[in-house]
């Protein structure tokens, strides 16, 4: 391991990540979601390595970059129904603030109205009164493996990009 303290910040990152998660609504209300972890069975034929969240969702480390950066994603086994969509999120995690600075938002809106796939979210947690600052793609349940590993590339690319620019460091 080159790095040891570096692993461990970031494993106390991903601790921290995983409980605030789980707090954060990301779509519709949870009485049309279903479990699906199809998912699972396609990151495995994709040879990712990843983890359940004890939300039961997957969270998969990505190398991206230069400089030894990586980027956690999160890809969600509940999906949602929208008329005849079956949808599922990818998400990940830019940034985090005390207070939103509005350079910052007019930033991720911008970026936001350049992406393909995707869109930038800002939460806010009532328990520990910060601003969390996602990427989130939402893609239908039943895409190929292929799909789903461009949605994880970009997912995880768009999420790095954005943090370099609005965070010091290699933080998420």
């Amino acid at each position: 391991m080159r790095h040891p303290e570096l692993f461990l910040r970031r494993m106390a990152f991903l601790l921290v990540f995983a409980v605030a998660s789980v707090s954060l609504a990301f779509a519709q209300p949870d009485d049309d979601a279903v479990r699906d972890t199809d998912v699972a069975a396609q990151m495995d034929q994709l040879g990712y390595t990843y983890e359940f969240t004890e939300a039961g969702n997957l969270k998969c480390v990505f190398e991206v970059g230069e400089d030894d950066r990586t980027q956690l994603v999160i890809i969600k086994t509940l999906t949602y129904q929208y008329g005849d969509l079956d949808i599922r999120e990818v998400v990940s995690l830019a940034g985090r603030f005390k207070k939103m600075k509005p350079d910052v938002m007019i930033q991720l809106l911008e970026d936001s109205g350049r992406k393909k796939l995707g869109a930038w979210s800002v939460e806010k947690d009532d328990d520990d009164g910060q601003y969390y600052v996602f990427f989130t793609a939402r893609i239908p349940s039943a895409s190929t493996a292929e799909e789903v590993n461009s949605t994880l590339q970009l997912v995880a690319e768009a999420a790095d990009e954005m943090e370099q620019l609005i965070v010091e460091g290699d933080e998420f």
